[in-house]
């Protein structure tokens, strides 16, 4: 189904993919404007689960809102795709949201041997994003979920991990974020938002970006993904997929031509 939206805000748009799936829309970065990713809300049966929070109020109404229409639920999931300002901001919704139980899931950061620190961004990105709110629930890494495993999707073959039925959460490394997801039901994708901006954006990893696009083309191409999300802007239907992710594998291409010698100015 084709995502419809339900709301309209500078950043913040709710799109509902179906009754279950919503998609809050981010804001592309313009620099020295910071980049403000959009969350996603998922109903499961009686357990809601929240992927990444954005950072802002707008985001923050957006999910608060969709959250609140699905009334008290069994359990509240946080999953966080990587611990940049952008993502976490509104972290501390999930101590808000009515649940009878709550849990916060994160990838693991081999840069963080202490999960539950406080993080420590640089004095000038945090002057740059609004404040951060974070959660008082303990965080877990997803490797406590078990140990990361082949995850099958469609003819596709990843590595990461089962959180629900019908979700899972599959590496996909960029610059801040370290997971993508896909969501069977719903047969959706929901890419790291650096992935948009690479190769150009710092830090990127090419080969990766590489790896997942033409994974991500081939879902589609296959009829395995009807929605997908790049984490700024709307979410797009395949055909409009397919546009963005060829011109991000092509732009992927001429980087690393370009880093290799095979390309000069």
């Amino acid at each position: 189904m084709v995502a419809r939206t339900l709301g309209a805000m500078t950043n913040g748009t709710i799109h509902a993919v179906d009754e279950n799936l919503f998609l809050v829309e981010g804001e592309w970065p313009v620099w020295p404007v910071v980049s403000l990713p959009g969350p996603a809300v998922l109903r499961s049966g009686a357990r809601l689960y929240l992927i990444d929070t954005g950072a802002g109020p707008h985001l923050r109404s957006a999910v608060r809102a969709v959250a609140a229409s699905f009334g008290r639920s069994a359990e509240v999931t946080l999953i966080n795709s990587g611990r940049h300002p952008g993502l976490v901001g509104n972290n501390d919704l999930l101590d808000c949201l009515p649940a009878q139980t709550r849990r916060y899931l994160r990838p693991p950061d081999p840069d963080r041997p202490a999960p539950d620190a406080p993080p420590e961004w640089p004095e000038d990105l945090q002057r740059a994003y609004p404040p951060i709110r974070a959660t008082s629930v303990p965080g877990r890494d997803l490797d406590a979920l078990g140990d990361r495993r082949e995850q099958r999707i469609g003819s596709t073959c990843w590595s990461g991990w089962t959180i629900a039925d019908g979700l899972v959460a599959v590496e996909a490394t960029s610059h801040t974020a370290r997971l993508a997801f896909y969501l069977e039901k719903q047969r959706a994708m929901l890419l790291p938002e650096e992935l948009a901006l690479a190769p150009a954006w710092p830090g990127s990893d090419v080969a990766d970006v590489l790896r997942v696009g033409q994974l991500v083309l081939e879902l589609i191409e296959a009829g395995t993904i009807d929605t997908l999300s790049l984490g700024f802007g709307p979410p797009l239907d395949a055909g409009s997929g397919r546009e963005a992710v060829q011109d991000l594998v092509d732009r992927a291409r001429i980087s690393r031509a370009a880093a290799d010698g095979r390309i000069t100015a």
